[in-house]
């Protein structure tokens, strides 16, 4: 029977600023009224400007049903969230931080010496010179889950950052498990920030309890609850 050193969770919890959360009240409200728990699509597209604000975007509505973002933060260290990460960040362990957004990762990269990117802006060829540097001499790999969730042993490396997360389970775990698998010496570190009072605290939620989060919010929009 295989033992697997233990996986522990930990969380790091910001507030948005006041501009954050008046953008963030008026879009729920515009969003929740074209929310219909019949049509999966618009539960997503509340999820994903909601998400959008609370990492430190802004979005326009160009009609009731599309919107576009943009950044809210000219310096991305005034950005609460990545505030919150840089009060966190080991000294000298490896490090791998999962972001949402294409956005989040180039800023991080910017941001953090010895970092090397994987997502989908990079190539395969790029990838496997990052992951080779990361094995080498670089302290963090900046990714997101689509890319470096599946199909990667990272396990000489034990701490995991999720800067941002999305709604999907099974990714979130995949991505869990890229460290934590046969040849993992170390208990796993995992550290998810979020928000106080949003919607991350509901994903945050579904996702430790392994609970789809469509159904726990229909279950919120049932019971008239806010977001």
């Amino acid at each position: 029977c295989l033992v697997l050193p233990a996986k522990r969770y930990h969380i790091s919890g910001f507030s948005l600023t006041d501009k954050q959360n008046e953008i963030y009240d008026r879009s729920a409200e515009i969003l929740m009224r074209g929310l219909d728990e019949r049509k999966p699509e618009t539960i997503y597209r509340l999820f994903s400007g909601l998400q959008a604000i609370i990492s430190g975007k802004n979005i326009i509505f160009e009609s009731s049903d599309h919107f576009r973002t943009v950044e809210m933060f000219d310096n991305p260290l005034d950005n609460p969230r990545i505030e919150a990460l840089m009060d966190i960040l080991p000294k000298d362990e490896k490090t791998i931080i999962y972001c949402r957004y294409e956005s989040e990762v180039s800023q991080l990269c910017k941001i953090l010496p010895g970092s090397v990117r994987f997502d989908g802006k990079t190539s395969l060829k790029e990838r496997n010179k990052a992951l080779e540097a990361f094995r080498s001499d670089k302290q963090f790999l900046i990714a997101n889950k689509n890319c470096a969730g599946f199909s990667l042993n990272l396990q000489f490396c034990h701490k995991i950052i999720y800067l941002s997360n999305d709604w999907e389970l099974g990714r979130r775990l995949q991505s869990e498990d890229r460290v934590h698998r046969i040849g993992q010496d170390h208990d796993v570190e995992i550290t998810d920030i979020f928000a106080y009072d949003t919607l991350d605290e509901k994903i945050l939620d579904c996702l430790h309890r392994k609970e789809r989060i469509l159904d726990s919010i229909q279950r919120e929009i049932d019971n008239a609850g806010d977001f």
